[in-house]
């Protein structure tokens, strides 16, 4: 058997509870507490839960968006939750998100082509720019929307157009490891399977 792609062990995400005057911690939320997983290279796992039961605040700790406070996470056998802010910077193209709330989640001032290839230019994937806009517009229909939609901006989109954007974008820096939170909520039923 070969080595998962994520080992989670004992990851810890508690919050603090501040009250009075001068904010002093009273207490915890234990958004997530003692979490132990693992996903095979090419595999599927799903957190499921009732709302607020810590799943967003999984994904969130393993991108480190949020600091855990306890745990180890080996993503290729590297700990996530070890490395410094560079490291965690360089490990971000074989880990994307797509997160819930995709009007959250894109820039209104960018048009969909900027936003989907604002990733590949970081990284250095693609040649020039025209090699990124070539890109971009076979994303867009592998998600189906219309490869011309690019030059729109988000506020033209439904919430499950915009919803595959935030798919496309995620996909554009080819990542080993896509960590979804509800990226399907907001697309038709059809779309959805």
């Amino acid at each position: 058997m070969s080595e998962p792609l994520l080992r989670v062990e004992g990851l810890r995400t508690w919050f603090p509870i501040r009250s009075g005057l001068f904010q002093h911690s009273v207490g915890h939320v234990r958004a997530v507490d003692d979490v132990s997983f693992e996903v095979p290279a090419g595999g599927t796992l799903a957190l499921v839960g009732e709302s607020g039961c810590g799943k967003t605040t999984v994904g969130l700790s393993l991108l480190r968006l949020v600091q855990p406070q306890a745990g180890r996470a080996w993503f290729d056998g590297e700990d996530l939750l070890a490395l410094g802010p560079d490291a965690i910077r360089e490990r971000r193209r074989e880990i994307q998100i797509v997160f819930q709330d995709p009007m959250a989640s894109l820039d209104p001032r960018l048009r969909i082509r900027d936003a989907v290839a604002e990733g590949m230019h970081a990284f250095g994937i693609g040649e020039n720019e025209a090699d990124r806009t070539e890109r971009v517009a076979a994303l867009l229909s592998r998600v189906q929307l219309d490869p011309d939609a690019m030059w729109r901006y988000p506020h033209e989109f439904s919430g499950g157009q915009r919803q595959r954007v935030c798919i496309a974008r995620a996909l554009a820096v080819e990542p080993r490891l896509v960590v979804c939170d509800e990226s399907v909520s907001a697309l038709d039923v059809s779309i959805q399977a």
